[in-house]
């Protein structure tokens, strides 16, 4: 039998809906200012961008796979970061089979590569949110 601990829901909710401001925002301005002023970047703008379409093709699964084992994992008592990586990256490989199935049903041509990038790229993404989110939620506590 596992011990259980108490979630700070306010705490809880506003490290879970923060994350993804914080992830993206400091990216999504600079493209905003740059294409108001009709600047060029290029590169920079491709570097800017992915920052802001990750959030967006992980969000999803993130308020749903990550909230649960997010919360799962605090009621449990384990509010380390690593502990709460170890939960995101979890939520995420649940989640890979969902994603790549509503991108065959949306795109059948391009499930493949992009359950493979979903997957790819989560990899990469959920141990950063997860950490970000276990320093908010400690914080706001």
């Amino acid at each position: 039998m596992t011990a259980t601990s108490d979630l700070n829901v306010r705490a809880f909710i506003g490290a879970l809906l923060t994350v993804p401001l914080v992830t993206s925002l400091p990216f999504a301005i600079p493209m905003l200012i740059s294409a108001t002023l009709g600047l060029h970047l290029n590169d920079t703008a491709f570097v800017l961008g992915f920052f802001v379409v990750a959030s967006f093709f992980g969000l999803p699964t993130y308020l749903t796979f990550g909230a649960f084992m997010f919360a799962r994992a605090l009621r449990r008592g384990r509010t380390a970061p690593l502990q709460l990586v170890k939960s995101g990256l979890v939520a995420h490989v649940l989640s890979t089979p969902l994603a790549f199935l509503a991108l065959l049903i949306i795109e059948p041509g391009d499930a493949l590569s992009g359950g493979i990038g979903f997957f790819f790229f989560g990899c990469i993404f959920a141990p950063i949110w997860s950490t970000i989110f276990a320093v908010l939620y400690k914080k706001l506590s």
